[in-house]
């Protein structure tokens, strides 16, 4: 069976999570976060940081507050285009166990559901299809 309780970074992890994640763009004035799910650096705003800060780092709590936390802990180091966030290189069968064990079938048998790895909440899942 699988865990599916959130698992918080501690503050360290979260500042390096931060370090390692988010960009701070000098010629627009803009904040950045590397998109886990994309692979790409993506503008933050208080309207999208739910989608883009994984629950284990943004913690629970009200939008405005989240991102005015990120925005104070965010690494200000200048964008580059070429440098990446986290990609974690995963084998085809590490894929395939995950996407095993992330999915489940609703009462359609049409309808499939996936662990959703932005929230991290068993309850919250994306449909593959209907």
């Amino acid at each position: 069976m699988r865990d599916d309780a959130v698992r918080m970074l501690s503050g360290p992890n979260q500042r390096e999570w931060l370090a390692r994640n988010t960009r701070y763009d000098p010629e627009t004035g803009r904040l950045l976060v590397w998109n886990i799910i994309t692979w790409k650096w993506c503008l933050a705003t208080s309207e999208n940081i739910l989608e883009l800060c994984p629950l284990s780092v943004r913690g629970f709590g009200d939008p405005d507050d989240i991102w005015t936390d990120v925005r104070s802990k965010a690494s200000r180091q200048s964008y580059d285009p070429q440098q990446r966030g986290d990609t974690p290189d995963y084998s085809e069968a590490e894929r395939s166990a995950w996407l095993r064990e992330s999915r489940r079938r609703k009462c359609l048998p049409e309808r499939i559901e996936i662990f959703n790895v932005i929230e991290v909440d068993p309850s919250v899942r994306t449909v593959l299809w209907a």
